[in-house]
């Protein structure tokens, strides 16, 4: 009998600590899962990021990323009013198909959910890099001109990125 409790003394003792382990293995599964979730979600958001960018990183035209840059710059209520001289000036400088083009994805690029600060840094960057310092003063002008449909804090702004394309 005593061989009998023994046996079912061990055996039990055997299954609480079957038990611990088991419980000690399922809260380390959940820490790693937590991690790896971790880990996931900040891939998502880095890739999120990347694609969020990608109307202005997919711009490789000139033209196209200066007709963006000014979009940017002067904003959606004042575009309106500056449109048409964006797009006669840039028609000036290519030819009327690539402005329309141009203006048209300007007007897409600006609707998608794009940081301004990022994107306007993005666009400078390509801008200093592509154009002469020619034409670099040539966009600023445009720039300018087109502020002017603004009031004066657009204006002040507009100066702001001019001098930041410029130098």
């Amino acid at each position: 009998m005593q061989i009998l409790g023994l046996i079912i003394t061990v055996l039990v003792g055997i299954s609480v600590w079957w038990w611990r382990l088991k419980r000690v293995k399922e809260m380390g599964d959940n820490v790693i899962d937590a991690a790896e979730r971790f880990r996931g979600a900040q891939r998502r958001k880095k890739i999120a990021e990347q694609t969020g960018f990608s109307p202005i990183t997919a711009i490789e035209d000139p033209v196209t990323a200066a007709a963006t840059f000014i979009h940017i710059v002067i904003g959606r209520d004042v575009w309106p009013m500056a449109h048409g001289r964006v797009k006669a000036r840039l028609a000036e400088l290519s030819n009327d198909n690539l402005a329309n083009e141009a203006v048209t994805y300007a007007e897409w690029a600006v609707r998608q959910p794009v940081p301004e600060d990022k994107a306007l840094k993005l666009l400078t960057d390509m801008l200093r890099e592509r154009l002469t310092l020619e034409e670099r003063q040539d966009l600023a002008a445009m720039l300018e001109d087109a502020a002017l449909s603004g009031d004066q804090d657009l204006q002040a702004k507009a100066s702001r990125q001019t001098i930041a394309l410029v130098n």
